[in-house]
């Protein structure tokens, strides 16, 4: 930690050490914080973000009565990101998806084709609204069903190129998209029952319950198999950025100009090999009663990785582009509800399973898993406590890696014609 004189203000620089110690005391903050307020636990909003955003609040009167900043290392960002989107290729089992069936093969498909429309309405709106259109991806599926972490790995690139506030705007439309996917899962899936008079029973498929009933049994996380997880998680980091730099590299060399400016981040290449071994490690049983420990690992990067952006973002960054923004997301908004009563909700059977999917796709495509989940959990209670199990097997395999296997490399190429056009 130092304190240094710049042009007109004082810097206090901390570095990775103590960057991580006031980091973890955010997030113990934000927890303790939202325990406390009913809305923020009703809205599922992370605790990064929540700890975070008071670590931006006490920086104001610091900059405005003592003419000093605060600067924290950025050093570790990279591969907090790096961890977690790993850990979403190390949920691709295709042994697990395949116990989804016919409803999680129509629910992806469903959320691919949301994903497209919504970088097309991103980058359209963006352009007409006369702001940046890398701003329309990250107003697009980037950050609404990718969640904070993937618009601040987003955002980050997009800055790299040298455009200002991308990260602002990033967590800006990810928290939206909490809030808008927490609060319409609940009356859509009302509309549908209501409206077609549905009966209040579920699917007594014994595969959807046996299945979460197993993942259910949650106990002491044993050291050896964490060890073991951390390390293929270190194992794709290393591979998957090394190959990562190997096709950039080739693609530098190459004879055709737009596939010199074409570049994959190392987090899709990460991904993609996790998702290979997976698949690969299932074979010898190595990932077998691991799933507490790959699900430890992602949440700690996940919650390290935003909170440590979130605390050195400028908020003075986002005002200017606040209204074409919220337009964008309302636009957004409307889409997935359409899309859900309309096309979802008939394709799944029109039942109540079915519109508890809705419930459920319309909390992922706005707002990431957790909201998702946590719009079936919500609406099961209003509904006799009567729970689907088909509903919270299909979103959760839908959340846990099928959509963010199709959204990281699309919204990646968005951005890169984008920045290189």
């Amino acid at each position: 930690m130092e304190l240094i004189k710049a042009e007109s203000e004082f810097i206090l620089r901390f570095n990775p050490l103590f960057t991580l110690a006031i980091a973890s005391m955010t997030l113990l903050f934000g927890v303790y914080i939202r325990k406390r307020s009913r809305i923020l636990e009703h809205f599922c909003l992370p605790i990064a973000l929540i700890g975070g955003v008071f670590v931006i609040l006490a920086r104001i009167p610091l900059y405005y009565f003592l003419n000093m900043d605060v600067a924290f290392d950025a050093s570790m960002q990279p591969y907090f990101f790096l961890a977690f989107f790993v850990t979403i290729g190390l949920n691709a089992s295709v042994s697990l998806i395949r116990h989804g069936g016919v409803a999680l093969f129509y629910c992806v498909a469903a959320c691919w084709g949301i994903s497209v429309i919504q970088n097309i309405i991103g980058m359209g709106l963006a352009y007409i609204s006369g702001i940046n259109p890398t701003f329309g991806v990250l107003a697009g599926a980037a950050s609404l069903a990718g969640g904070h972490g993937t618009a601040l790995a987003f955002g980050s690139m997009i800055e790299s190129n040298g455009i200002v506030g991308a990260e602002a705007i990033g967590v800006a439309a990810a928290t939206f998209g909490v809030l808008a996917g927490s609060s319409l899962g609940g009356p859509v899936a009302k509309y549908l029952i209501t409206r077609n008079n549905l009966k209040i029973e579920t699917s007594h498929n014994p595969v959807y319950s046996h299945h979460l009933g197993d993942d259910a049994k949650k106990g002491v996380i044993n050291p050896t198999r964490f060890v073991r997880m951390l390390a293929i998680v270190f194992l794709c980091m290393a591979l998957g950025s090394w190959i990562g730099e190997q096709f950039n590299g080739w693609m530098e060399k190459s004879s055709v100009d737009i596939l010199k400016k074409f570049r994959f981040p190392a987090y899709v290449w990460t991904m993609l090999l996790a998702v290979v071994m997976r698949n690969i490690g299932d074979a010898v049983n190595i990932f077998k009663r691991c799933a507490d420990s790959l699900g430890l690992i992602q949440s700690l990067a996940l919650r390290y990785a935003v909170v440590c952006v979130v605390m050195s973002l400028r908020i003075t960054h986002f005002h200017q582009v606040a209204i074409p923004l919220t337009i964008i997301l309302i636009f957004q908004t409307v889409l997935v509800a359409l899309v859900a009563v309309s096309v979802i909700f008939p394709l799944l059977g029109s039942d109540y399973d079915a519109a508890i999917i809705c419930s459920g796709i319309c909390g992922l495509m706005l707002g990431a898993p957790h909201s998702g989940i946590s719009n079936i959990s919500t609406v099961c209670e209003q509904h006799n406590k009567i729970y689907s199990h088909k509903a919270l097997l299909v979103v959760s395999l839908c959340g846990a890696a099928l959509v963010d296997i199709f959204i990281l490399p699309f919204s990646s190429i968005c951005l890169s014609v984008l920045l290189h056009h």
